[in-house]
């Protein structure tokens, strides 16, 4: 589909690493997540996960500030190598998780037509973002960086002693 860079499905071939210097955290990587993709999928979509590397430059003190509706397409990179697409299936506004269900591997994710493998719902993937616990509590809760979101916030996925999510969807 108009590819370039290696498309072999190989987990191995992942990168990601950040650097902190001053107030920028630059955080690289090459679009290629580093567990099992694509492979177990209900309905597989026919596109490949194919390199795409990317160097995101972000504060590391972000600041508040208003609300901004995103775009399609990447709104955050995980610390598996993979991109992170916001909720939405397309700009009429369509929910991705049910929209795009049966084409999502068992980490939430797959590749888009200009094959970027991206996750829509990192918690029902969590185990596919495996790094070292950040050393946060959240009302008693573990949490784990699972990523950085574009506006140099964060992204952590937190679990209560049970091993249950503690932030959960509103959605109905």
């Amino acid at each position: 589909p108009g590819c370039s860079g290696s498309c072999e499905n190989n987990p191995g071939l992942s990168y990601y690493t950040e650097i902190v210097s001053g107030s920028t955290r630059s955080v690289m990587a090459n679009g290629i997540p580093n567990h099992s993709y694509e492979s177990d999928a209900t309905n597989p979509n026919p596109n490949s996960a194919c390199e795409q590397r990317v160097v995101m430059k972000l504060p590391v003190n972000p600041s508040k500030g208003s609300y901004e509706v995103s775009n399609m397409g990447p709104v955050g990179l995980s610390v598996s190598g993979g991109f992170i697409f916001n909720h939405l299936s397309n700009q009429m506004g369509d929910l991705a998780v049910p929209n795009e269900g049966p084409s999502l591997d068992s980490c939430m994710g797959h590749s888009e037509p200009t094959c970027r493998y991206h996750y829509h719902d990192i918690n029902s993937g969590g185990s596919c973002h495996q790094i070292t616990p950040t050393n946060i509590t959240v009302s008693g809760a573990s949490c784990s960086l699972v990523g950085w979101m574009l506006d140099g916030f964060p992204l952590l996925t937190c679990l209560d002693a049970a091993g249950q999510p503690v932030l959960k969807s509103c959605y109905t």
